[in-house]
């Protein structure tokens, strides 16, 4: 599961993310994006590039149950520990 930080800092450093999961965990990896991450990096125009590479068929995204707006980092915390 990826965050908003971690994919604006994967494009500002020019990173291959699928080479540098399969490198990190020598296996095929199928990253996953919080519906509520997507939204964050929608409001901020400046993560264009980001909303490119999140819509990769590659990446899956993941339905978000809360009702309320929360911290996406509140979202992963709670998948995580459900």
């Amino acid at each position: 599961m990826v965050d908003s930080t971690f994919l604006s800092y994967s494009i500002k450093n020019r990173l291959d993310m699928m080479k540098g999961f399969k490198d990190c965990l020598h296996d095929k990896v199928i990253p996953c994006i919080p519906e509520c991450v997507v939204v964050e990096l929608e409001k901020q125009s400046r993560f264009k590039s980001v909303l490119k590479i999140i819509n990769d068929h590659r990446f899956q995204r993941l339905h978000c149950a809360h009702k309320k707006s929360i911290y996406t980092d509140e979202c992963i915390l709670h998948r995580i520990t459900q």
